[in-house]
């Protein structure tokens, strides 16, 4: 018992650090490389990234937190919001192709097909 509740702590901190590292490098990226804080879409793009960290967040911390997802669930979830977050950043280092409506336009979009997806699949998959 207490060697799978130590697991579940490792598996737990290991979510945390890689949640963290991938926020940290996609900062780095906006910020350092791509001066994503100079452009006319940078509080749209950021909001949106930041939604799209929190659904990773819940994916990935809700398994071990909560109830866990039935495999066959939370492996298309996984390559749903791989690829959500995928595009979001492809959205992003575009944003300067875009005007801001158009931008704000097309992330609403992506957010609505992803949620079409993931809300259901989740929530079957917590049954």
């Amino acid at each position: 018992m207490k060697e799978s509740g130590g697991k579940k702590h490792i598996v737990f901190w290991a979510e945390i650090f890689l949640l963290v590292f991938y926020m940290a490098v996609m900062l780095y990226i906006f910020f350092a490389v791509l001066h994503f804080h100079l452009l006319p879409n940078f509080a749209t793009g950021m909001a949106f990234e930041i939604l799209g960290f929190c659904f990773l967040a819940i994916l990935l911390l809700g398994n071990t937190i909560s109830k866990p997802i039935k495999n066959g669930y939370f492996i298309p979830l996984v390559i749903t919001t791989a690829g959500y977050t995928i595009l979001l950043n492809l959205l992003n280092v575009l944003a300067a192709v875009f005007m801001p409506v158009v931008f704000f336009l097309l992330h609403f979009v992506l957010l609505f097909v992803f949620c079409l997806v993931f809300i259901p699949m989740y929530l079957l998959g917590k049954q």
